[in-house]
């Protein structure tokens, strides 16, 4: 119900509206409407504002006509039969390269949500999907449209579920019904209207008020309170309808039939006015567009009268800012997801196979479980149930025994421990062949160091920011390790990468930012810093991973706060070369990744997609459907074409 290219509002309201002075005492602010003529009786419940100021058009539902195109003289244009009373919009949808204006209704006979296109200028509705029932009965909808330019479908029940829909696929521009995710709502939440340009789900919710949530499929739970009723708040006895817009919302109360509306900026709310509905008795419903860079068209209909009323409000939109939205790369393949919700799944780490780098394998940790080892099409190979693991890291070419194996290690916080695990460099299987005390009070985070052919050494740290090196030592055919350095950065680390080419080991501190210090032993316990939190890292730092090539090498960063991967050169002055997001995949049926902790990245050619390397990330919140969390799989050259890296 928004115009996109509309970014932000000024706070500047000049109200068709005006103060009722008629009785020269303090009166409430009156909101002046109009009746949209001919149509008394029509059991109507939603009406949304259309068409031009010269050609204005109304699009509504009606229990007993269902859906209806009227004129401006209230005559209709064109009708789609059925039981309706839910309703949203969205304009300029491109489907199959034309773009629509694209309605959302509800026929109640049915509980199937229904895509209608709707042309003013010709004065139809044209039939685009009739989507499946869901599991509830339909009590709310709304439509949001993503940067993708993907477009959703919420659907509420007044007893708590909800549901998001991806309907419309901004990649192919074809219609579909794929469930996202599950939204847990309080009972009786019921009305919900999205403003896509802050990503904000606004959500009603009877006798307590309106929220705040996050209508991106990845977007953090939490909500933050817009609008309180009374007794909890000041502002309104009760709730109907509300709308969004872009920088605000703007929410009905039938009791008094006051219209309130709002301006959300991040997480400042200001009430920008409340104003007594003229000609309504009962308001119950509102709809929304812009009319004008001044002027906010409003639709309400009154439940009483069974009347739908027109209305302007002036509220001037100020320039739009500069598109400050990061670059969004596809997923190509994804794990399975982990066997319990929760926070489970952390660290990936990547083994190239030396003889067929198609066969090559991804090791994943399970903090409550162990280790799982995945194919490059994310097949499940082999797991273990060592213990609870955090992070884990590769290396290779290791003498155990009279055999050269490559080499894992995860850090295990069951006992403080270096879980170590060799790898047949002609099968890939792994096989348990070690654990190295250590003698951290809480380990956490863990990476790997090649300093010469044969000796492999491990950094693991403390949650206090203690980090300690191991070179690891062969014992007959176990592996052990002995402690050879230890340094400290101020608060809590977890993500660390050793770059051989460079002999410098990249340490992330969660709140603070990124450090570099010397990889061997012997450089000392100074530390340099390569990026701060603030601009392009948002706390916390979390993994990070070094793409290695001959020329050119990239350190990329978990910046979990924004749900991005920031990249970096390796090399002072450690330039900084631009952030992207994972976003959904609607071909292949996997959803994007957000709250990353750990993430592993290659640049060995494993044909296909991969040919230029893949990064691997692990998804703190998976969905389509709503999941425990998994690994996505993300194509370098895709990444290397969007921030034009060498």
């Amino acid at each position: 119900m928004m115009i996109k290219t509309i970014k932000y509002l000024s706070f500047t309201v000049g109200l068709v509206a005006m103060m009722a002075t008629l009785t020269g005492c303090n009166s409430e602010p009156e909101l002046k409407t109009h009746a949209i003529q001919n149509t008394e009786g029509l059991s109507g419940e939603t009406v949304i504002p259309l068409g031009s100021e010269d050609q204005p058009f109304w699009l509504v539902t009606s229990e007993s006509k269902g859906l209806l195109l009227l004129d401006e003289d209230g005559r209709v244009r064109s009708q789609i039969k059925g039981s309706n009373e839910l309703l949203d919009i969205r304009q300029n949808v491109v489907i199959k390269g034309q773009s629509v204006l694209l309605a959302a209704s509800v026929n109640k006979e049915t509980n199937r949500p229904m895509l209608v296109a709707v042309n003013t200028q010709e004065g139809t509705l044209k039939s685009v999907a009739s989507l499946p029932s869901p599991t509830f009965d339909i009590d709310g909808i709304c439509l949001y449209r993503d940067t993708q330019q993907h477009v959703y479908l919420f659907m509420l029940n007044g007893r708590g579920a909800g549901q998001q829909w991806l309907v419309i696929d901004g990649e192919t521009q074809t219609p579909l019904s794929r469930e996202v995710r599950e939204l847990t709502l309080p009972p009786l939440s019921s009305d919900c209207s999205v403003d896509d340009t802050t990503n904000a789900l606004y959500i009603s919710e009877e006798g307590i008020g309106v929220w705040k949530y996050g209508a991106h499929p990845e977007a953090a739970l939490g909500r933050q309170v817009i609008h309180l009723v009374q007794p909890h708040g000041s502002s309104a006895e009760s709730v109907a309808g509300i709308s969004a817009f872009p920088g605000g919302v703007m929410v009905v109360d039938p009791d008094t039939a006051t219209l309130s509306g709002y301006k959300v900026e991040g997480d400042t709310v200001e009430e920008a006015f409340a104003l007594k509905v003229a000609g309504a008795q009962t308001p119950e419903s509102v709809g929304v567009i812009r009319a004008s860079d001044s002027t906010l068209r409003v639709g309400l209909f009154d439940d009483e009268t069974d009347q739908y009323l027109a209305a302007d409000v002036d509220w001037k939109a100020s320039a739009a800012p500069e598109d400050s939205e990061l670059i969004t790369i596809l997923p190509e393949v994804q794990t399975p997801a982990m066997g319990r919700f929760g926070d489970v799944a952390d660290d990936p780490a990547i083994w190239v196979n030396p003889e067929n780098a198609s066969q090559s394998l991804v090791l994943g940790t399970n903090k409550k479980q162990g280790l799982f080892v995945y194919d490059l099409e994310g097949k499940e190979r082999q797991s273990f149930s060592t213990g609870r693991l955090n992070n884990v890291d590769v290396r290779y070419g290791f003498e155990l025994g009279r055999k050269t194996v490559d080499i894992a290690t995860a850090s295990n916080r069951t006992d403080n421990s270096i879980a170590v695990y060799s790898i047949d460099r002609t099968t890939g299987r792994l096989t348990e062949s070690g654990r190295v005390k250590t003698d951290l009070p809480e380990i956490y985070g863990l990476c790997m160091y090649q300093p010469e052919p044969g000796r492999i050494d491990v950094f693991v740290n403390d949650k206090d920011g203690t980090y300690q090196q191991y070179q690891l030592k062969v014992r007959g055919m176990r592996i052990s390790g002995t402690k050879v350095r230890t340094f400290k950065v101020d608060s809590q680390p977890e993500g660390c990468v050793a770059n051989e080419a460079t002999q410098q080991l990249f340490v992330g501190e969660e709140g603070a930012g990124v450090w570099v210090i010397g990889a061997n032993d012997n450089d000392g316990v100074k530390l340099e810093p390569v990026a701060k939190i603030g601009g392009q890292l948002v706390d916390d730092v979390e993994g990070m991973a070094v793409y290695s090539q001959e020329q050119q090498s990239y350190l990329v960063v978990s910046s979990q706060g924004n749900d991005s991967y920031a990249v970096f050169d390796t090399e002072k002055p450690y330039a900084y070369r631009g952030s992207f997001r994972v976003g959904l995949n609607a071909a292949k049926g996997i959803d994007g990744a957000s709250e990353t902790d750990g993430l592993d990245v290659s640049s060995a050619n494993f044909g296909g997609v991969f040919s230029e390397g893949m990064l691997v990330v692990q998804d703190g919140r998976n969905h389509m459907p709503s999941s425990p969390q998994n690994f996505k799989y993300i194509p370098w050259k895709s990444i290397q074409s969007a921030l034009k890296l060498d």
